[in-house]
């Protein structure tokens, strides 16, 4: 995983559509936590405080973080990831997950694409259909 080093700054168009991204997913959540959409496979979801550690499997999918920040562990290795860098897996993989960064003015909005779903339930539906 590639991810900006400490002291980078992100691009400023990628910072504004990470921006556009976050405020159009915090108006379809409206004061939801979790919101399964109308595209298969697509779940929206947002945290305002970090989280504990989640033991959980992730899927095969993809993971925009376009606010906050997350840390994933897999392994002894850990991952921080949000706004310009994201996470997609192609395999089912084992990991603690946390909410990093998060607060009620600036929350930690996700944007998550089950790959496998969507090309499971939706053969002639592609990826790039769904943004």
């Amino acid at each position: 995983m590639k991810a900006l080093k400490l002291g980078q700054s992100v691009h400023p168009q990628i910072a504004q559509a990470l921006q556009e991204l976050a405020d159009a997913i915090s108006k379809v959540m409206g004061q939801a936590s979790e919101v399964s959409t109308s595209v298969p496979g697509l779940t929206l979801y947002r945290n305002t405080v970090p989280t504990a550690p989640n033991p959980c499997t992730y899927v095969p999918s993809l993971l925009l973080i376009p606010q906050g920040k997350k840390r994933v562990d897999l392994g002894k290795q850990s991952y921080v990831f949000g706004g310009s860098t994201f996470l997609l897996t192609s395999i089912d993989i084992p990991i603690i997950s946390r909410v990093w960064a998060a607060s009620v003015e600036r929350s930690d909005t996700v944007h998550r694409s089950s790959c496998g779903l969507m090309s499971a339930k939706s053969p002639n539906h592609s990826l790039s259909d769904s943004f």
